[in-house]
């Protein structure tokens, strides 16, 4: 399933449109297949967090680095996905949450396992979920806000740029996205 998703991605990677904005949108057949793809895998990382928390695995299990590495794969290619449809459905207007603020576990955990893996802190905005905050950037109302906020994220996204463990074909680097900033 992952090979579905990065095959979406490559897709809509042509730097006009990126497949975060393309599956936010949902005109095409392969959008709906695309959300389908990322509710079947939703359902399957959350059974397996919950199995973690309650300790139904192994210890070993969160460390292992073939878990490690698929978990990072699919956080970096779904959340996205996840974030699109957030926004899509305009979830967050009647309650004022962002995405943040209702960040599903699947990507807090596998966050914390590939940070805990590679010796770095916790960070709330990471490379899979800064499109979150391109979009809440976008609905602050004054410009010391926005200055403050843009001048955040675009220091991440450059220390992401430059970091040789984050780089690879499945972190989010959609050119519309930034363009935005």
């Amino acid at each position: 399933m992952l090979v579905e998703i990065r095959n979406y991605k490559v897709k809509h990677g042509d730097g006009n449109i990126d497949y975060y904005e393309v599956f936010k949108l949902q005109t095409e057949q392969a959008d709906f297949e695309a959300n389908v793809n990322r509710l079947e895998q939703a359902k399957i990382w959350d059974v397996v967090i919950e199995m973690v928390m309650r300790k139904d695995l192994p210890d070993e299990f969160e460390v292992s680095s073939e878990l490690v590495d698929l978990a990072t794969r699919f956080r970096r290619l779904y959340e996205p996905l996840d974030i699109g449809n957030y926004y899509r459905h305009s979830k967050g207007d009647d309650t004022g949450d962002t995405y943040m603020t209702k960040r599903p576990k699947r990507y807090k955990f596998t966050q914390r396992w590939y940070e805990h893996a590679n010796v770095t802190g916790f960070e709330l905005v990471c490379e899979s979920n800064f499109v979150a905050e391109v979009e809440e950037l976008m609905t602050k109302t004054t410009i010391e806000e926005v200055k403050k906020d843009l001048e955040r994220i675009v220091n991440k996204v450059e220390k992401w740029k430059s970091d040789e463990k984050i780089v690879n074909e499945d972190v989010y680097w959609g050119e519309s996205v930034l363009s935005r900033l």
